[in-house]
């Protein structure tokens, strides 16, 4: 229904504008309506800039305001002149002709007046439509929630409205709108609907340099907006959002974002591939696999002793827990939290006491006589030292890497003692190892 209460309310001020104004107001403003509707899209977006200077603070506002104002303006200069125009020839109907002629003249000129009015309602109705039309595709997918702003339900129902009377053919014919925001709504409708697919976004491989910027970090650790996030909560809330507008006021974030293949992002969204990214296989985030680093030192000396190995699992038990980011610009950030010194080694034993002596041995040597033999107390047995811990290849910072090959990289990071290594990376699957001689560490790729 909103559509058709739309179209009545539109008919009624502009079919009344016509009837006061007269047929040459109300022609001119239908002029100034045209004029708008052409220049309108070439001003508007040199005034965005100038929107935050003169108070304008919401970033949707800041997008939107210029194109009203400017719309708004065209319309009203032609219709200002009208009035001069008007004022001419109602003088000449006035001072020049009988009374018979001015009143016919005048009752002329607001019933024509009522039909040009009529005329530009139905111009503006196409125009509200349009903006409906495209506006409605993407707040249909994100208002399950009918708590949000008047005009997000009335997009949502007018679009509805279409939809069941047909006019969406219609408006489709007419439709200029760019497929990137049609794209834009489906990834924005994807998220909204699946909360899950935050997490992939986060290791989509254009994003992996953007998830670094410190103001995204955090936000990201503010439980209060995941949880809107999250909970699906309704869309005024998030887009009103204190976090969501320094989002949309970072000019760094939002032109990285702007830049970024729709297409691509949607299919990665929908099935975890990239057909842009995935022939370079060592983008993306990559986490360390313990139990896989062990197996492999494991298999490479079969013969280790039990001694050996404890001691193995305890140097790789002390590994933090390693994430590998590799950004589009070919640079490697390592990530690490946790893990700890081995375990320190066994304290050495203490020095042997001497066996405490029988009074009576003491009386008989003073006499002279000859002790009975005491046994000598068994040299004590040394304690057990415990193996050193086998090396394990342990890196930090940032770094840099290159294709060497199909599926073989080398990857350039800072060791535990700061110095600078070259690491051979070789992808098989989802598995990524790094090794340096007979030390390796092995990855698997983040979902």
């Amino acid at each position: 229904m909103s559509i058709w209460i739309l179209a009545i309310v539109l008919c009624a001020i502009f079919g009344a504008i016509g009837f006061f104004s007269g047929a040459i107001r109300t022609a001119l403003l239908w002029f100034g309506v045209v004029v708008s509707c052409f220049l309108t899209g070439m001003i508007a977006p040199k005034l965005v800039a100038l929107m935050p200077k003169v108070g304008v603070k919401h970033p949707l506002w800041i997008e939107l305001t210029p194109y009203i104002i400017v719309f708004s303006l065209l319309a009203l200069v032609v219709y200002g002149i009208g009035f001069a125009v008007h004022h001419k020839v109602a003088m000449i109907y006035k001072y020049q002709r009988d009374d018979y002629s001015r009143a016919k003249w005048e009752t002329m000129n607001k019933h024509l007046g009522i039909s040009v009015g009529l005329l530009i309602a139905v111009m503006m109705f196409f125009v509200v439509a349009h903006v409906a039309y495209a506006g409605g595709y993407l707040t249909a997918q994100v208002a399950e929630d009918k708590n949000n702003p008047f005009w997000i339900n009335f997009l949502t129902n007018a679009r509805e409205d279409m939809h069941s009377v047909g006019l969406d053919r219609s408006m489709a014919a007419l439709d200029k709108t760019s497929s990137r925001f049609y794209d834009t709504a489906d990834v924005i409708g994807l998220i909204y609907h699946n909360p899950v697919l935050q997490g992939r976004l986060a290791n989509y491989p254009y994003f992996l340099s953007l998830g670094q910027n410190s103001e995204l970090q955090e936000i990201g650790g503010d439980k209060e907006y995941n949880d809107l996030l999250f909970g699906k909560a309704s869309f005024g809330a998030i887009i009103n959002h204190a976090n969501t507008k320094r989002i949309l006021a970072n000019k760094e974030i939002v032109d990285q974002v702007k830049a970024v293949d729709l297409k691509d992002l949607k299919t990665y969204l929908e099935t975890g591939k990239s057909p842009k990214y995935d022939d370079e296989r060592i983008l993306g985030r990559w986490i360390l696999d313990k139990d896989a680093v062990l197996t492999q030192v494991r298999k490479a000396a079969p013969e280790m002793k039990a001694n050996d190995l404890l001691a193995l699992r305890k140097a790789v038990a002390t590994l933090p827990d390693i994430t590998l980011i590799n950004t589009l610009d070919n640079k490697v950030i390592v990530k690490s939290e946790g893990g700890g010194a081995p375990a320190a080694a066994a304290a050495a034993p203490a020095p042997a006491q001497p066996a405490p002596q029988n009074p009576a041995d003491r009386y008989a040597r003073m006499r002279g006589a000859q002790a009975p033999a005491q046994p000598r107390p068994a040299a004590p047995k040394p304690a057990a030292v415990e193996a050193a811990p086998p090396p394990v290849l342990q890196i930090s910072g940032e770094g840099e890497w290159k294709s060497v090959g199909t599926g073989d990289y080398e990857v350039t990071v800072t060791d535990a003692g700061g110095k600078q290594q070259k690491l051979a990376g070789v992808i098989h699957e989802d598995e990524l190892t790094l090794s340096k001689g007979p030390l390796s560490l092995i990855f698997n790729r983040a979902q």
